[in-house]
C-alpha cells in the first residue's frame, strides 16, 4: 500500500537515524532498542499502514536489553531485505552486480523476493538484513531460529512462510566463529535479488 501511495517507490531501508521503514540503532543495550517512537512518524514511515507494535516483534523473540538495571523486551525483531530499497554501504557495493529494487515495478518475481525476515537478536541492528551475495556461503546478518530452527519471512506478493534452516553455521547461537551455510545461504540469496543484466 505504501508503494502505491508513493508512485511505486519502496520505503527507505537501513537508514540508521534517518527516516526509513524504521530508524535507529537497536543492537546491544541501547535505548533505541526499546524506543517505540523510532517505529512511528516522522522516523518510521510504514507505521501509518500498520499501527500495531506487535507486528514489529516476533513473540518467540524473548531477548532483552538492560537499561538502568532493568530488563526490557526489544521493540523490533524484524528486518527488511537489504535489496529492497536499501541505503547502505552494502547496497552501494553490490549495485553493479545485484539489483536493488527501488520501486514495486522493479521486483522481477514478487513471489520469490522476500521483504521481511525474522532476524537474530545478536544480529538485528538497523532494520536492514545484509544478505551476502558472495559465493563463499557466508551469512551477512543472521536470520532468527526461534521456531525450532526456523524463522519467518514475508514476500513481495504478500505471502509468508516459515523456513527451516539446515546448517550449523546458521543454527549456532552467538555471532562468533565460522558462519558458512552451504544450503541456507544459497537459498536466501535466490530470494534476495537477481543479477544486474548488462
Amino acid at each position: 500500500m505504501c508503494g502505491e501511495d508513493y508512485q511505486q517507490r519502496l520505503v527507505l531501508n537501513g537508514t540508521g537515524d534517518q527516516k526509513g521503514w524504521v530508524a535507529g540503532w537497536i543492537m546491544g543495550n541501547t535505548p533505541d532498542a526499546t524506543n517505540v517512537n523510532l517505529l512511528k512518524p516522522p522516523f518510521g514511515l510504514l507505521w501509518p499502514y500498520n499501527e500495531s507494535l506487535g507486528i514489529y516483534h516476533c513473540p518467540a523473540d524473548r531477548s532483552t536489553v538492560t537499561l538502568g538495571g532493568k530488563k526490557y523486551l526489544r521493540t523490533l525483531s524484524l528486518s527488511v531485505n537489504g535489496f529492497m530499497n536499501g541505503q547502505s554501504w552494502h547496497t552501494d557495493l553490490m549495485a553493479s552486480t545485484w539489483r536493488t529494487f527501488r520501486k514495486l515495478s522493479d521486483i522481477d518475481a514478487p513471489s520469490q523476493r522476500f521483504v521481511f525476515i525474522d532476524e537474530r537478536e545478536e544480529s538485528v541492528d538497523d532494520g536492514y538484513i545484509l544478505v551476502s551475495m558472495e559465493p563463499n556461503n557466508n551469512w551477512g546478518n543472521l536470520p532468527a531460529v526461534y521456531h525450532n530452527g526456523a524463522g519467518g519471512l514475508s514476500f513481495a506478493d504478500g505471502h509468508s512462510e516459515i523456513h527451516r534452516w539446515m546448517d550449523s553455521g546458521t543454527l549456532r547461537l552467538g555471532t562468533s566463529g565460522d558462519r558458512k551455510a552451504p544450503r541456507d545461504v544459497p537459498w536466501i540469496q535466490e530470494r534476495a535479488s537477481t543479477p544486474v543484466i548488462r
